[in-house]
């Protein structure tokens, strides 16, 4: 028998290891700190309406890209880091670490905000879904970008926004959630209630979350 017609009788099999599925801390761990997607759109944007901004200056809290001559620095915020109110969902598991995360991430980011002011800076915090609303999201850093202006007044709603805060501002942060659950309008278990603070006012406050979000 030939070397070859033996090959031909042989049957070879083996397996491919399966990698366990990776927990949430091992996939937040794995995402960039700086660089990403979103913050490549952002400057994209910025360029494409002929705005010149520094990326990671090396400024208290690094924002993302800042304008240091003319003192406006602006933040790219994520849905789930900074507790946004229409995209925060509760992980379901370790729930009390990530609730405990999201609080001291609220926290640093007021802190951040105080002392960048004291600076005199004016602010802009983005939230990642506002890339897709290239007007108003220019018009943000404009109104910023005005030296001239007034400070940015808080974008006020008609009392139908479950999360307004009392001063008329829509401009407001979750710091935590009652229990495990979803913000997002689609979302098919909600939490009984949200705990969220004002970045206009910094008035905090607990509310019911209604069954039927917008």
């Amino acid at each position: 028998m030939s070397l070859v017609a033996s090959e031909r009788n042989v049957s070879v099999s083996w397996s491919v290891p399966v990698q366990a599925p990776l927990s949430r801390s091992e996939n937040m761990s794995r995402i960039r700190s700086r660089d990403t997607t979103p913050e490549r759109v952002l400057r994209g944007v910025l360029r494409r309406a002929g705005l010149r901004p520094q990326p990671h200056p090396k400024l208290p809290g690094a924002p993302d890209v800042a304008f240091v001559r003319r003192r406006v620095a602006i933040f790219l915020d994520g849905c789930f880091w900074h507790g946004c109110p229409q995209h925060y969902i509760a992980p379901t598991t370790r729930f009390s670490f990530w609730a405990d995360k999201l609080r001291r991430n609220v926290e640093r980011d007021a802190e951040v905000d105080a002392v960048l002011q004291g600076m005199g800076f004016r602010l802009v915090r983005l939230w990642q879904h506002e890339l897709t609303y290239v007007g108003g999201l220019l018009a943000r850093v404009g109104a910023a970008l005005d030296e001239h202006a007034d400070p940015i007044p808080p974008a006020f709603c008609d009392g139908k926004i479950w999360w307004a805060c009392a001063c008329g501002s829509v401009d407001v942060r979750v710091v935590s959630v009652s229990e495990r659950g979803s913000l997002k309008p689609a979302g098919k278990v909600r939490p009984a209630a949200a705990s969220l603070r004002c970045r206009s006012c910094s008035r905090g406050w607990i509310v019911p979350v209604p069954e039927k979000l917008i």
